[in-house]
C-alpha cells in the first residue's frame, strides 16, 4: 500500500481534542444517552430540523429512512449512478430494486429531466417507484427546486443522501432538510468526522420514532425483552457522540477552509487547455468536500494519478457509476453518458481541512509541470 505524503481527506483531529476526549470517556461510558442527545439537539438547531437522531454511519441512516418511508421488499427506489456505493447498498438490503438516474452537466448530480423520464416509464411500466434517493456529489448541491418539483408532481417521498455535504446550502437552506428525510455521514474522511458514524434528520415525528425504533434492535415499549419486528444495532456510542461535540463549533471554519481550497485550485488550472472545474450554480453553496479536476485526456487522468502517487500525493478517480458495478449492472438504469464521462476524465484532488498553503502550492505545482 502507497505511504502519501500528503493524504485525499484525513480526518482534522488534533491533540488537544484527543485529551479532552479522553477525560470524557467515563462519562460517555457511563451515561451514552446524555453525550447523543446533545449532539442531537446541537444539530437539529445547526441544521434547522425538528428531529435528528445519531447512527453507526450514513448507511444505516439511509436504511432506516427508506425502511420509515415505506420501501418494502420488491419496492423500486429512484437513485442517482454517480455516487458511492452506499447509497445503492442500501436499497438492496431491503430487497428493492434500485432504478439508476445519471448526471446533467451543471451540478454532476441527479438529471431532472431524466429522472421525469424514468418516472413516466416506471409508471407504464406498472411499478410507480415508492422512495426517492437524490445526492449532493462532493458537497454540490443537486437542482432541488426540479427535484423536489417531480417528487411533488408525483407524491414520492424524497430522501436526501447530504453524506458529503454538511455545511452545504441552497438558497441559504442547509442541505438534508428539504427532503422527508435526510442523511449525513461522519465518515473519518468528512468534514466532521465522530469515525465512523452518521445522522437522520427529519421534520416528521413518525419518522423519527419509527427510524430510532429500528436502530435500537425494534425493543417494544414494555418490561421485558419484546420484538415485533427485526431491529438493527445502528444507534451511534457515547464516545463517538462527544467527539462529535468537539468539532461541531468548528463546522463554518472548516466549510470555509474547504472553499479556500477550491477556490485555490480553481484559480491555478480555470485557464488551463484541456482542463474543466466544477462551478457553483447560482443559489448553490459548496462545503467543496472534495475538490476535483477533470481533465479532456483521459489518458491523462491516469497518468496524472500515477504521477502525484509517485511524488507521495493522494488523487483519487472520480465515483465509478453504479450502473457500471457488476453488482448492481443488471437494474433499469436511464443513461446519458455524463457520470461515464466524469469518471473517465476526473479526479478528486487533496482536500482535507488540515492541508496547508504549502502543501496544496505542492500539489499544484505537480500537476502544473506534469500538463506543461
Amino acid at each position: 500500500m502507497t505511504e502519501y505524503k500528503i493524504k485525499l481527506a484525513p480526518p482534522d483531529i488534533d491533540e488537544s481534542v484527543i485529551d479532552i476526549l479522553s477525560k470524557r470517556f467515563a462519562t460517555a461510558a457511563s451515561n451514552p444517552n446524555a453525550s447523543l442527545q446533545k449532539l442531537e439537539d446541537g444539530f437539529t438547531k445547526l441544521m434547522g430540523s425538528k428531529h435528528a437522531l445519531l447512527l453507526i454511519s450514513g448507511t444505516s441512516a439511509i436504511h432506516l429512512a427508506l425502511l420509515a418511508v415505506g420501501v418494502e421488499q420488491g419496492d423500486e427506489v429512484i437513485c442517482p449512478s454517480f455516487t458511492f456505493a452506499a447509497t445503492i447498498n442500501a436499497i438492496s438490503y431491503i430487497n428493492a430494486t434500485p432504478i439508476i438516474i445519471d448526471s446533467e452537466k451543471k451540478t454532476w448530480n441527479m438529471s431532472p429531466d431524466l429522472l421525469q423520464k424514468a418516472i413516466v416509464d416506471r409508471i407504464e411500466k406498472g411499478k410507480k417507484p415508492k422512495a426517492m434517493l437524490v445526492a449532493h456529489t462532493y458537497g454540490m448541491p443537486c437542482q432541488l427546486e426540479d427535484i423536489m418539483a417531480i417528487c411533488k408532481r408525483y407524491k414520492i417521498p424524497l430522501i436526501e443522501d447530504a453524506a458529503g455535504s454538511l455545511g452545504a446550502t441552497y438558497k441559504g437552506k442547509m442541505l438534508g432538510t428539504f427532503g422527508d428525510v435526510g442523511i449525513i455521514s461522519f465518515n473519518y474522511n468528512k468534514i466532521i468526522t465522530t469515525m465512523g458514524g452518521g445522522l437522520l434528520l427529519t421534520d416528521n415525528e413518525d419518522i423519527r420514532n419509527k427510524s430510532y425504533y429500528l436502530s435500537t434492535q425494534a425493543k417494544s415499549d414494555k418490561p421485558f425483552y419484546h420484538h415485533e419486528e427485526v431491529g438493527y444495532n445502528y444507534q451511534m456510542n457515547g464516545l463517538s457522540a462527544e467527539l462529535g461535540l468537539l468539532q461541531l463549533d468548528l463546522l463554518g471554519e472548516r466549510v470555509k477552509k474547504k472553499r479556500s481550497i477550491h477556490n485555490l485550485y480553481f484559480d491555478s488550472f480555470n485557464n488551463l487547455s484541456g482542463v474543466r472545474l466544477l462551478k457553483e450554480p447560482e443559489n448553490c453553496f459548496s462545503s467543496y468536500w472534495l475538490s476535483t479536476i477533470v481533465l479532456d485526456n483521459p489518458k491523462n487522468t491516469v497518468a496524472l494519478k500515477n504521477h502525484l502517487a509517485a511524488s507521495g500525493v493522494e488523487a483519487r478517480f472520480l465515483w465509478n457509476p453504479m450502473h457500471r458495478q457488476p453488482v448492481f449492472s443488471e437494474y433499469p438504469s436511464y443513461l446519458n453518458g455524463v457520470s461515464d464521462d466524469l469518471f473517465k476524465h476526473g479526479l478528486a484532488l487533496p482536500s482535507g481541512t488540515g492541508l496547508t498553503k504549502e502543501e496544496q502550492q505542492f500539489v499544484i505545482k505537480i500537476i502544473m509541470d506534469f500538463l506543461g
